[in-house]
């Protein structure tokens, strides 16, 4: 009976502890990729090059920005899609994303099943506003956003 037992430890627990730390990967060991899918200088934009040196130093690695411009932020998100589900290629986008699949019913990614989220980033508030007086368009008196 100790010889079995003996057996058992040698073919079946030996291996799993040689294997273990095979398994087991500090992440990340290489860049990331951080896709804003809008221009330079947009709001996303400047936040995330606040905000990605502390994560890069903090991380060990570094994080490149990539500027995807276009289509509503879906040409970006078809780039984050396509990319390799390993954590290392990151999407920024914003609530007005969704209205992409509404806009263009031809996106190879759906916004839910094709990403994971991760954090919720920044809340921004817009608000749109006009004079009282439309009749009231030049002086000094101008249009505001707050």
């Amino acid at each position: 009976m100790r010889r079995l037992l003996s057996f058992i430890a040698a073919t079946v627990i030996a291996p799993a502890l040689v294997a273990g730390p095979a398994l087991a990967q500090d992440y990340p060991n290489k860049p990331i990729n951080w896709i804003v899918p809008s221009s330079a200088g947009s709001q996303f934009d400047v936040l995330s090059r606040l905000i990605t040196p502390k994560m890069s130093e903090a991380l060990g690695q570094p994080i490149v920005i990539q500027n995807i411009t276009g289509a509503g932020a879906t040409i970006g998100a078809q780039v984050a899609s396509e990319a390799a589900p390993d954590g290392y290629t990151v999407l920024l986008i914003n609530a007005n994303h969704p209205a992409g699949e509404a806009l263009y019913p031809d996106l190879k990614y759906d916004l839910v099943e094709s990403f994971d989220p991760v954090v919720r980033f920044t809340d921004s508030y817009h608000v749109i506003v006009v004079q009282k007086d439309p009749r009231r368009i030049s002086g000094s008196r101008h249009s505001a956003i707050c």
